[in-house]
């Protein structure tokens, strides 16, 4: 999470709720099928790396293009960096 721009999250949830609730409404749990309690699988890593390269940077993270004297934010995928 921290890594794609976003901050730490509240931390009233505890660790790793708070973690795994963040990470699942950005889309980076899409498609795993993660128990906080476990260790994540082989499978499940691989599956957040991937959902990881197509969703989007925070607001944090953003480029900012100045060429010509304008300035055009962009918030782009791992992938389209």
């Amino acid at each position: 999470m921290v890594s794609m721009g976003y901050e730490t999250p509240d931390m009233t949830q505890g660790y790793p709720f708070s973690y795994m609730s963040n990470a699942q409404a950005i889309g980076l749990l899409d498609d795993v099928n993660m128990v906080a309690s476990t260790d994540a699988l082989r499978g499940e890593d691989a599956q957040v790396i991937y959902n990881a390269m197509f969703a989007d940077y925070a607001r944090g993270a953003m480029l900012v293009n100045t060429t010509h004297g304008s300035s055009v934010e962009v918030y782009p995928t791992l992938a389209e960096s």
